[in-house]
């Protein structure tokens, strides 16, 4: 299934909780490095409500 480009986004997710990976710096070219890798638009809510451990569970 291709999704357009505007589907994706770069996200920053910043916690004392959560966990940390390498990247130093934030933009297009470095977010693609981070531990969230890529992600569809449309799930962000749900991650955002886990990451502030809103829900129960989220995915599988």
């Amino acid at each position: 299934m291709l999704l357009d480009w505007y589907l994706y986004l770069q996200l920053v997710i910043y916690s004392s909780d959560c966990r940390r990976d390498e990247v130093e710096k934030f933009g297009e070219s470095y977010a693609v490095k981070g531990s969230l890798g890529h992600i569809v638009g449309k799930y962000l809510m749900g991650i955002a409500l886990n990451e502030m451990r809103l829900v129960h569970k989220f995915g599988a």
